[in-house]
């Protein structure tokens, strides 16, 4: 009870959150072009990206599916497009266990099991994140690096999940190893300039240059800000806190695969980071 009672304050405080940040500017880049900084003759009432709407209009259509859906169609959407370690590693005595879809199901599954959720509870929480910090992800890339950034951030949280559950015959659902990733790439983008999390209500990031690895270390903000989750998400794993009490619900380790992913990789995304530079770059830190 106590635990489910904190589970609604938490939920309040995120909602309370959301309508401060959606009502703290007026202005919205277009997130469809590669052109930055110029606002809308007429602006939105909510200042949400298009990308973000549609990646969350795609979690309710899966949600819908699996609310009216039959058992059995429920279970082809688990078995077809969650991902499981046992597709890659069958646990002992599951040897020559065979999932449907075959060898291209074991690669999808890394990145569509971002969009089935456990309940309208669970996709309500990783949206609430999603238009926090996915927008300001979404403000620096256009939509197709923003998505491509999405499915790279989700892959390497089932990645992080299949080392953690090796030969288990576990699934793997929900967007919350993107999401991390978002915020990761959010943190690098926020804790640039003067403001830090305030930096949440800002209309757009192309001026913004993007915090170097070697300089977050030594931004005491942007590293409490990481220790901070990191306490939080060990919390969240332990606890089920923010998943309607189940802790098997809880991928932490998904989470922290997809934070430092994008965390360490955002600028190979970055529209403002050269590839080639951003190699030099790395090459010459290690030398």
């Amino acid at each position: 009870m106590l635990l489910e009672c904190a589970n609604l304050v938490l939920w309040c405080l995120l909602l309370q959150g959301v309508c401060q940040f959606l009502r703290s500017n007026d202005l919205s880049t277009d997130d469809f072009s590669d052109e930055y900084g110029k606002a809308p003759e007429n602006p939105p009432i909510f200042n949400i990206p298009k990308v973000i709407i549609y990646m969350f209009l795609c979690f309710v259509l899966v949600q819908l599916f699996r609310t009216f859906a039959t058992k059995e169609w429920d279970d082809w959407l688990i078995l077809n497009f969650a991902f499981s370690p046992a597709r890659l590693s069958p646990p002992p005595g599951m040897v020559g266990l065979q999932f449907p879809g075959g060898v291209f199901a074991d690669i999808w599954t890394f990145f569509t099991h971002a969009l089935i959720h456990g309940d309208w509870e669970h996709l309500g929480f990783n949206s609430i994140w999603m238009v926090v910090f996915g927008t300001v992800v979404a403000r620096r890339l256009n939509a197709a690096r923003f998505l491509m950034f999405s499915v790279y951030t989700a892959g390497f949280g089932a990645l992080a999940y299949y080392f953690v559950h090796f030969e288990s015959f576990t699934f793997l659902i929900g967007a919350s190893g993107a999401i991390s990733g978002m915020m990761g790439g959010a943190v690098r983008l926020m804790y640039s300039v003067e403001g830090g999390l305030s930096n949440l209500s800002r209309p757009e990031f192309s001026d913004v240059k993007l915090l170097p690895l070697s300089k977050i270390i030594k931004n005491k903000s942007a590293m409490m800000f990481v220790f901070i989750w990191m306490i939080l998400n060990i919390i969240f794993g332990v606890t089920g806190f923010g998943a309607g009490g189940s802790v098997s619900s809880i991928a932490w380790d998904a989470h922290l695969g997809g934070f430092f992913a994008g965390f360490i990789l955002f600028g190979f995304f970055d529209p403002a980071e050269n590839s080639q530079s951003m190699l030099l770059k790395l090459w010459r830190t290690k030398k």
